[in-house]
């Protein structure tokens, strides 16, 4: 184990990384020190990276950790990296791993067989992108809030987490596998001005609910599978896509826009055995092509719809 216990300001440098240069565990323990990677090099961590007390200033390279990452003081982010690459089971991220003393920048978590957790079930914060490259990621049960864009081409086990996406600006992208065993549970859309799209129009499904409270979400052209609540307060673009609603209890609602150039659906199925679904505040509901009752309950509101109506429910 390397241990940082100054209580000033210090520097590391020079090959920080490789087979000349990487560490084991790398320790920051000393109230008031404060430390940075002179140069920005690649910085590597075999095993255990972790800060008890005082201020670390990441580099804007990448940041490699192997197991596990504990922060206790401060991580300033310096828009680099932190690369997760384990390749066994029993990984995790713990401490404050958000907000000014602990957010992310990018978070990519890349390792074949390897599994990462969060314990203690913070809130995790990403300021630009989350990557899931290889690997189980199980999130946090509280809120994951991603501003840019996420990927996934491993495993995300949700948690009953939310995952938040808040990005201001246009041109963020959700990618790679989003359904089945990597499906979200809470999918929130909350950035003025931002702007979200689905890239190679893959399955989206959310266990529980799908809101859009700020921004504008190009939906896929595929399917989007919501179980419980859908709500726009923002702008829905449907792409051309289905959106099916697929719980199998009573309760659940579709409440906002849900109409106009703002809202309205292409296909709206409701396929759940026992479910049952309302329209809050009774807003106009306008459906491009066609509205299918497959199984369940459907308490309509006012409706407008251009293509075809089919009823094997009630």
């Amino acid at each position: 184990t390397f241990n940082m216990t100054s209580t000033t300001t210090e520097t590391l440098s020079g090959t920080l990384s490789g087979a000349t240069g990487k560490f084991y565990n790398l320790t920051f323990n000393g109230s008031g020190g404060a430390w940075s990677f002179t140069s920005n090099p690649a910085v590597e961590v075999a095993n255990n990276f972790t800060i008890t007390l005082g201020t670390v200033t990441s580099t804007s390279g990448v940041l490699t950790i192997t197991n596990n990452y504990s922060n206790s003081g401060t991580f300033t982010n310096n828009s680099g990296t932190v690369t997760m690459n384990a390749t066994d089971a029993g990984n995790t991220l713990a401490g404050t791993l958000s907000g000014a003393t602990g957010k992310f920048y990018n978070l990519n978590f890349n390792g074949s067989g390897g599994a990462w957790s969060f314990t203690s079930n913070p809130a995790v914060e990403v300021n630009n992108n989350l990557t899931i490259t290889a690997g189980t990621v199980t999130s946090t049960s509280g809120n994951l809030t991603i501003t840019n864009n996420y990927s996934n081409s491993g495993t995300f086990t949700h948690n009953s987490g939310t995952v938040i996406m808040n990005a201001t600006d246009a041109g963020n992208t959700l990618a790679g596998t989003l359904s089945g065993t990597s499906k979200f549970y809470n999918l929130t859309f909350n950035g003025s001005g931002g702007a979200w799209s689905f890239t190679s129009n893959p399955d989206v499904e959310a266990a529980n609910n799908f809101t859009i409270t700020l921004g504008t979400v190009t939906s896929t052209s595929g399917n989007l599978t919501v179980t419980n609540n859908y709500s726009n307060s923002g702008t829905f673009t449907h792409n051309s896509g289905t959106v099916t609603m697929n719980a199998t209890d009573a309760g659940n609602t579709m409440a906002g826009t849900l109409s106009g150039t703002t809202g309205k659906f292409y296909n709206l199925i409701f396929n759940g055995i026992g479910g049952a679904w309302s329209f809050t505040s009774n807003p106009n509901l306008e459906i491009v092509n066609d509205l299918t009752i497959t199984a369940g309950t459907v308490t309509a509101t006012n409706i407008y719809l251009y293509g075809n109506y089919s009823n094997s429910g009630t």
